[in-house]
């Protein structure tokens, strides 16, 4: 199923699920995989989260709220040694499976032959509204979207030129 995944995207998911783990739910869900974009380091996503107001403060306050005697320092250091075996190990919500779905066909609209966590996010932001608008702006969502798709297109250009 995560064949086609880039490594960063893998990397949210497994984040989200680690995320998930800390907040002692069961399985992931579309909340903790916004969060896992918005903290992992080398992400654009985390960058368009961010200006959009869900900093990595705003992250780690939300898992400390659910996440009873942890410190930042404690889910930083959780956070940074993931272990990619961890995917299997947790079980993926229904939400988390519509955003791959989505995803994936936004890959395909795109010409990309694999699922980035630009594709992620645009599939969350259109498939789960609740869970971005609890976050983020309405004007933040609208922006963003925008920008993701600019992203998208500008990619799909290149690879037509190429």
């Amino acid at each position: 199923m995560f064949e086609n995944f880039t490594k960063s995207a893998l990397e949210s998911l497994v984040l989200a699920q680690a995320i998930a783990s800390l907040q002692n739910h069961k399985e992931a869900n579309s909340e903790q995989l916004l969060f896992s974009m918005g903290t992992l380091d080398e992400s654009q996503t985390k960058d368009l989260l961010a200006a959009a107001g869900l900093t990595r403060e705003k992250i780690y306050a939300a898992i400390q709220n659910s996440a009873q005697n942890l410190s930042f320092d404690d889910i930083e250091r959780r956070l940074i040694h993931l272990d990619m075996a961890f995917i299997e190990e947790l079980p993926l919500h229904q939400s988390i499976t519509a955003i791959i779905e989505f995803a994936g066909k936004l890959a395909t609209q795109s010409d990309r032959t694999c699922i980035t966590n630009e594709h992620l996010l645009l599939a969350l932001l259109e498939t789960d509204k609740g869970t971005a608008s609890a976050w983020l702006s309405a004007d933040g969502i609208g922006e963003m979207k925008e920008s993701l798709r600019q992203c998208l297109n500008a990619s799909k250009t290149v690879s037509h030129s190429s």
